[in-house]
Formats: C-alpha cells, sequence, structure tokens
C-alpha cells in the first residue's frame, strides 16, 4: 500500500512539474517583446570616434536620463558629458580648447583612395585590355596610337584588367590571366511578386562542390621592350583561388597568394623580375588549411610577411621572410585571431588572441603585443574577460570594452605600450533589467568526448527563474566550421534564445569539437564528417551541467538552427535520436554537395567521396525519430532551398512524419512574428506536450 502511494505521489509529482510550465497568451505576447529588455540596459560597450590630432575621441551613450555624448582626452582620461556634440565641445572648451576644436574638425584622417590602377606611376603611361589583350598607350592628349603588347588572350581566356598592377618603378606590370569557368546556377522562384500576379523566376551563379572553377595565373609584361616575360606556371591549375599580384617596394618582385583546390594548401608565391618563382611561405595540411579568418601583413620593405600559422598546431603568429627564414612570434596553446596595428620603427605588432590563459574560456579575446624579432610577447589584458578593443589611429591608447558571457560591461582607457589604465570610463547598468525577473546567464565548462578536452557553453535561463521547477532545454546549435557561438562578450539580450526562454525552456550554446577558435586537432574533427557537428561533446556537455542543475530536464531536450545549424539540427534526430527529441530546422544545407564549394569542398574534401552521403541528412532521412519542423524560404540565394524540398523528399520516401513551411519571396535570412510564433508553438507542442494558446488577431 505505501509503495502504490509513492508511486502515485511520484507521478503526481512529475505531472505538477510539467503543470507548472504552461505558457499562457501573455507569456507568448512577452515572449515577442525581449527586443524591448534592450530598453533597460544602459551604459553598454562604448564605440569610440577618434579625432584628429590622436587627443582624443567621444562615444554615445545611453544612461538612466536618457542619451548623452561623452568626449574622452586621451592622455589622463578626463572626460566631459553633454546632450549633443556642439554641447559637449562647449563644456570642454575651457579647459580643453585644442580637444574642443578638434571636436569640431572631426574625425581623425580620411581613406586614401588607390588611384586608377591601370595608370603607371608617373601618369605618363595607361594599360588598357580589348579583346581579351593587353595595350599599352600614352596619357597625353596628342598621343600616337596605342600599342598591343599581348596576343595570346581572347574573350574567353582574357588578360583580367582587375588584376592589372604596375612595379612601383614603372618598368613591369603583373597581371593575371583568367579561364573563367562555365555557368553553375540555382533557380530561384518568386511565387508571389509585390506588383505582378504571375511568379516570377531568375538563376544566380553558385558553384557546388565538383564544379568546374575559375582559374587564374600570372603574367609579367616588360613595358620597355614591350615584352611578355615567360613564366613557370606548372602545378597553379588545380586552385581555388589565385590572388591579384602585389609588387614589393623595389620592384624586384611581386607576391600572390595560392589557395589548393580542396584547401588542402596555401602557397605565398613570389615572382622576380626576371620571372622566376619561389615561394616565400607555403602551409599545407593533410586535412584542411583554414581560408577564413586569414591574416597577412606586408612589411613596408617587401622583403618579409607576417602570416597567422597553424604549423605548430595552433593559429600563432610567424614572420617569413623572402629569403626562406621563419620565425615565430608567438608560441603556445592558444590561439591567435587579427593582427591589428604593426609599429615598424618600434619593432612591435598587435593582435588579438584567445586562450593566452589556460584556465579562462578560450573564445575571450585578448590584447596581446609582439616583438618583430621574435623575442617575446605579451597579453595586454590579462583580466579574467573578453576584451573588444579599438586602437586609436595613433596606436597610443586603446578603449577596452571588458565583459564575460556572465559579466556585463566595463569600458576602460588604456596605453598600448603596457596595457596600463588610464581611466574606467563607464559600467554597464543592468539593474533595470534584472528587477523584470531577468537571470545572469551561465557559463559552464565540461569535459568533451576524450575526457581531456575543455568544451564551453552558456545557459540563459526564464525570467522569474525558480530551481524547484523541471525546464526543458532547447540548443541553439551552429557547427559549420568557419565559427564558434560561444557568446564570449556579455550579452543581456539573445533575441531568439530568450523568445524561448520567456516560455519557460532553458536554451544552451555550446561549442563541440570540430568548431573553430581553439586547436588544429580540435577542428579537424569536422574533416569529412560534418555530420559529427560536436554532438558527443554536446551531449555530455550537457549532462555535467545538469549534475548539479536539476532542473534541467534531459528527458525532454530540443534543438534548433539556421543555414549549417539546420542542417546540424536535424542531423541530431537522426544520429543521436536517443537524446534530442525535437528539432526545428530553418534554411539547412542538408546535403553538402547542394551548398556552396568554397565552404563545403574545404571541409568535406576534393574531389567529392563517399563521405558526402554519409554526413546527408537526404540520404540518411530514414533514419529520423522525433518531432521535425523544416523551415525554407523559396528565394534563399544562400543556401539552395532544394536541400529542403530534397531531405523532405527522402523523408516522404520513408513514411517519416514531419512539419514543413516554405516561405514565399523569403531569402536567407528568416525571421518575423510569423516564423517565431510558428518555432515557439512547435517546441510547445514538441516539449512541453501542451496546446499553444489562440493567435491574436492582427490590429
Amino acid at each position: 500500500m505505501r509503495v502504490a502511494m509513492a508511486i502515485v505521489a511520484a507521478a503526481c509529482a512529475v505531472a505538477g512539474a510539467w503543470a507548472q510550465i504552461t505558457p499562457t497568451a501573455e507569456d507568448f505576447a512577452r515572449s515577442g517583446k525581449v527586443l524591448e529588455w534592450w530598453g533597460k540596459v544602459y551604459q553598454g560597450p562604448a564605440k569610440p570616434q577618434w579625432l584628429c590630432e590622436g587627443l582624443g575621441f567621444w562615444y554615445k551613450t545611453s544612461t538612466r536620463e536618457g542619451s548623452v555624448v561623452r568626449l574622452v582626452r586621451s592622455a589622463d582620461g578626463q572626460m566631459w558629458e553633454a546632450k549633443d556634440l556642439k554641447a559637449l565641445a562647449d563644456a570642454a572648451r575651457t579647459d580643453a580648447p585644442a580637444l574642443a576644436e578638434a571636436l569640431g574638425k572631426g574625425a581623425s584622417g580620411a581613406a586614401q583612395g588607390q588611384g586608377n590602377r591601370l595608370v603607371s606611376p608617373d601618369g605618363k603611361l595607361r594599360i588598357s585590355v580589348r579583346d581579351g589583350n593587353l595595350w599599352l598607350e600614352e596619357t597625353r592628349k596628342d598621343a600616337p596610337p596605342a600599342v598591343q603588347l599581348t596576343y595570346d588572350g581572347n574573350p574567353a581566356v582574357p588578360y583580367e584588367e582587375s588584376s592589372v598592377r604596375w612595379s612601383p618603378d614603372g618598368t613591369r606590370v603583373a597581371v593575371n590571366r583568367v579561364r573563367f569557368a562555365a555557368d553553375s546556377r540555382v533557380p530561384l522562384r518568386t511565387s508571389a511578386p509585390e506588383r505582378a500576379v504571375r511568379p516570377d523566376e531568375r538563376f544566380v551563379e553558385y558553384a557546388r562542390p565538383g564544379d568546374e572553377v575559375t582559374v587564374r595565373w600570372p603574367a609579367l609584361i616588360d613595358i620597355p621592350n614591350r615584352r611578355v616575360i615567360p613564366l613557370d606556371v606548372s602545378g597553379l591549375e588545380a586552385q581555388w583561388w589565385l590572388s591579384p599580384p602585389k609588387w614589393r617596394p623595389d620592384s624586384k618582385a611581386f607576391t600572390f597568394d595560392w589557395w589548393a583546390r580542396g584547401f588542402g594548401a596555401f602557397v605565398l608565391w613570389e615572382v622576380y623580375a626576371d620571372g622566376v618563382r619561389r615561394a616565400r611561405m607555403e602551409e599545407r595540411s593533410e586535412t584542411f588549411v583554414s581560408y577564413l579568418p586569414r591574416q597577412r601583413h606586408d612589411l613596408s620593405d617587401g622583403l618579409s610577411t607576417l602570416w597567422v600559422t597553424e604549423r605548430t598546431g595552433w593559429r600563432q603568429l610567424w614572420r617569413f621572410y623572402a629569403d626562406g627564414r621563419a620565425t615565430p612570434l608567438t608560441q603556445g596553446a592558444f590561439v591567435v585571431h587579427k593582427i591589428l596595428r604593426v609599429d615598424e620603427s618600434a619593432g612591435k605588432v598587435w593582435f588579438t588572441a584567445g586562450g593566452v590563459n589556460p584556465e579562462e574560456c578560450p573564445y575571450q579575446m585578448h590584447l596581446c603585443v609582439a616583438a618583430l624579432d621574435g623575442s617575446g610577447w605579451r597579453d595586454l589584458t590579462p583580466e579574467d574577460a573578453n576584451h573588444d578593443v579599438t586602437l586609436s589611429p595613433d596606436g597610443a591608447v586603446f578603449v577596452d570594452n571588458a565583459s564575460r558571457a556572465d559579466r556585463p560591461h566595463v569600458t576602460l582607457l588604456r596605453r598600448t605600450s603596457d596595457g596600463s589604465v588610464i581611466a574606467e570610463l563607464q559600467r554597464q547598468d543592468i539593474a533595470a533589467l534584472e528587477a523584470t525577473g531577468w537571470k545572469m546567464p551561465q557559463i559552464v565548462r565540461a569535459k568533451g568526448r576524450d575526457g581531456k578536452t575543455d568544451i564551453w557553453g552558456v545557459l540563459r535561463l526564464p525570467p522569474n527563474f525558480d530551481p524547484k521547477r523541471k525546464y526543458p532545454v532547447i540548443e541553439q546549435i551552429y557547427a559549420g566550421p568557419t565559427g564558434y557561438k560561444f557568446p564570449a562578450a556579455f550579452l543581456p539580450v539573445d533575441y531568439f534564445s530568450d523568445m524561448l526562454t520567456a516560455l519557460g525552456f532553458v536554451v544552451v550554446r555550446i561549442d563541440g569539437m570540430g568548431t573553430f577558435g581553439r586547436s588544429k586537432a580540435f577542428h579537424d574533427v569536422c574533416w569529412r564528417n560534418l555530420r559529427d557537428a560536436g554532438f558527443p561533446d554536446r551531449i555530455l556537455w550537457m549532462k555535467a551541467a545538469a549534475k548539479d542543475r536539476p532542473w534541467m530536464d534531459l528527458e525532454r531536450v530540443g534543438i534548433y538552427g539556421w543555414s549549417a545549424g539546420g542542417q546540424n539540427a536535424m542531423a541530431a534526430l537522426l544520429w543521436h535520436n536517443d537524446f534530442y527529441k525535437a528539432a526545428i530546422a530553418l534554411c539547412g544545407c542538408h546535403d553538402n554537395r547542394l551548398n556552396r564549394l568554397w565552404w563545403n569542398e574545404q571541409f568535406m574534401g576534393w574531389p567529392l567521396g563517399p563521405w558526402y552521403a554519409e554526413s546527408s541528412n537526404v540520404v540518411n532521412a530514414h533514419l529520423l525519430k522525433g518531432k521535425l519542423f523544416l523551415i525554407a524560404g523559396e528565394n534563399d540565394d544562400n543556401v539552395d532551398p532544394a536541400a529542403t524540398f530534397q531531405v523532405a523528399d527522402a523523408l516522404i520516401d520513408a513514411g517519416k512524419d514531419f512539419e514543413q513551411l516554405i516561405l514565399p519571396n523569403t531569402k536567407h535570412s528568416i525571421k518575423g512574428p510569423f516564423v517565431e510564433r510558428k518555432m515557439k508553438d512547435f517546441f510547445v507542442r514538441a516539449l512541453l506536450g501542451q496546446t499553444p494558446p489562440p493567435w491574436p488577431d492582427k490590429p
């Protein structure tokens, strides 16, 4: 009898926990207004507008009393505040007349145009392309007729006018020849045009894996002798990309980037004025060399290049010389992201990096500086935070918007010489947001599938969160290997996540193996294996997070994502349907053979192999278990909507139940109240087991 009563009590407790989360019409209305939360956040990250002469900067910010502008002097951080720029200049005029005058002049510096690349450095000669060949003419009014320089070009394989580059001394012209690929097009339909009855159809250029690609190769012209200098271009044809040439300042050589087809190699080639070609720097991989984000900076003498390389297993900054030498400027188990500034006179380079502190979240950016001679580097922003920095044009100071996923922004003015703080400018005020019941996101660190590697993620909690209740969990996923989803900076409002938390869901963002921003080995997990998507790590992370968070209900886990994330979301119900129970796949690239060439050949390889089918949601649609909602825009020119139609066709053939929404006249950016309500309704039915409230009448 006691056992029976216990069972009944347990059942009632479970039923009660489920019943407690019952989104009402009012909850749905609030869910659609989460962007209004931004109005309760004050003094967010500053965006400095630098002034002439490097004296200071101004920025706009919001306070509880309204919007204001602030003027900051770089030397000491002294600040003036006013309602507009005119009043700001007046406020500073007495104590800082030079700064007030600079404010009146506006921004520092002006962008310099490239000039006409077809005209020689002395302005006397001009190159043109006619019927695919190069012609040379004088620029003076009474000039003689143009002279033909080349005879092997034609309209099908022309010299490329946009790639013409004169040597600084005007004696040579480097240029690319190009053989354009045959058209590879995607048909798109607009079924409900605004000012017509009949549907409209168009085609967009869209190269897919395995397609023919445009091929370029360099050419070199001796201008005084009106002749083509022979170049050895062997081995260059199997390419994804060959860049326009770039001359050294001494005119003795030019360089160009070459990316191999399949992205297994990158070479910075150098071609000398006599036609000899040799590699200044090359990077090769048995998997792939990351195409994005690439970082190259040529020093002013043209004899050395800074490049972020993964040859050590981590993205590190190296200096490569024309004579073949190479010097590492940084060394360690961290990731260099972006070169921000190079001061050759000081012998220094400033750059951002993640993971410089092994105990800190590796996605948090730090500003670092390294010596150009390789003698060492240092972290200028050692605090445990993401440092969103903006350097002054003169390189003397920088503005540091420091925050974490669980810590609001603090804005600092610092020196680039040593990172020392000149002044604290402001602190983000979220008290009004917290008064609404909003909860601070939680950072969780757990071990991945190998039991050693740290996996990082963030939980966003429902407003008025109650730890005594059980909350279904929804993962927002984008496992595309070009990036990561961890929100390193403080994000008080994450719109699509928060519209779900407002209904009583816990929403998580996680970066499993196969994504960017960690070691090369971490990244390589995606190679020929995009179906993996880091799921083993994601599932372990959620289980670890739930150990001391019993309010996470891992019996009711959903997932959603856009684009590659849409492919990932459906894949969760194919290969991990014992854990994930419901998925929304928006504009998913469900078969990588249908998607963009450069993105997919980089991570899935070229030539194409059976691994494409092994990762295909279309081919493996018969494995589906759980509740699936497919959404696509009929006019998507980023991910071919045919991918969604083909996966739907495969699901129908396999006798699988699913929901589908095709949005007329819609491209890749799927959003808006209609789609958002459909998404919310789906998860309420699939994970809460409830019928959503009726849709309100549109005013």
